[in-house]
């Protein structure tokens, strides 16, 4: 049985769409600093179509992803490959396929994160950015931080039915610090 249905007067409903948006910035990430700024240099406005394109799933295509997601709390599934197999008769292959493909694909952006990361403490901190072993590496401190992070915010359940709330707002505090810290990056150049 789901959590009860929370209370959705006073300020806490004012600030939910506020919140649920600034989660949603969770696609520019910290490699966004990096990349978006680099890339604009390079190319001009060509780096618009990386923004573009979310932008106008989310203004034209809301329809697809609100069936996706009444698909998904339908047959609960909590995952892609969950999502996928459930499609195709719960197949345990094919979910494994799902996972192992998704992987393959999510390594490589997490770990340009975790650069950037390391990248922004080692120019904060004033650090020689020379060879450094492995206990040193701040982006391995940063990767077990955000680890025990999602498990003390309630991701320890897999539950398609639970909200997890403290995790949305913790998002949506993130998204808010990038977005002061742009615009006042935008406002200094």
């Amino acid at each position: 049985m789901g959590r009860p249905a929370a209370d959705v007067s006073g300020p806490a409903w004012l600030l939910r769409p506020a919140v649920y948006s600034l989660a949603l910035a969770v696609y520019c990430s910290s490699w966004t600093f990096y990349g978006a700024v680099g890339s604009a240099v390079r190319n001009g406005i060509g780096y618009l179509p990386i923004y573009l394109g979310p932008l106008l799933l989310f203004v034209f295509g809301w329809r697809i992803i609100e069936r996706l997601a009444l698909v998904a709390r339908s047959q609960n599934t909590v995952s892609i490959a969950d999502f996928i197999s459930a499609r195709y008769g719960r197949s345990r292959r094919l979910a494994a396929l799902v996972t192992v493909i998704a992987l393959v694909g999510v390594v490589p952006y997490v770990a340009l994160q975790y650069k950037a990361v390391a990248m922004s403490l080692t120019v904060l901190s004033g650090q020689d950015t020379g060879t450094v072993g492995v206990a040193a590496d701040p982006a391995l401190y940063v990767a077990l931080l955000m680890a025990l992070f999602a498990a003390l915010f309630g991701t320890r359940q897999v539950d398609a039915t639970e909200h997890h709330h403290g995790m949305m707002l913790a998002i949506a505090l993130e998204s808010l610090i990038k977005l002061v810290a742009m615009i006042a990056l935008g406002v200094f150049a």
